[in-house]
């Protein structure tokens, strides 16, 4: 279940970005940005995504713009999500790139 959930999480934050919703200087291609995976803790109450900007350019920027927007995710992710509590999420930088 909690890798279903996870990928179910990845998909969501996807359409989010692809509604292009948020606004702001870092985040104006925050579309281009690849989500590699989303780990979630054993109770499904926080999570955290790994994404990678095309090119790996802005990569510290979009993560800290990311993680200032994490309120406005785990709302519309627990929209879509079907579970008690909306996961908490923190976005990293995957460095396996």
């Amino acid at each position: 279940m909690k890798k279903r959930v996870a990928d179910r999480i990845r998909h969501s934050l996807s359409d989010v970005l692809r509604r292009g919703d948020l606004h702001g200087p870092v985040l104006e291609y925050a579309h281009l940005i690849t989500w590699t995976g989303v780990d979630i803790g054993p109770d499904l109450k926080h999570a955290a995504a790994f994404v990678m900007p095309l090119g790996g350019k802005n990569t510290g920027p979009i993560v800290e713009a990311l993680n200032r927007a994490s309120g406005y995710f785990r709302t519309e992710v627990g929209h879509e999500l079907d579970l008690r509590h909306a996961p908490k999420i923190s976005f990293k930088a995957d460095e396996s790139f």
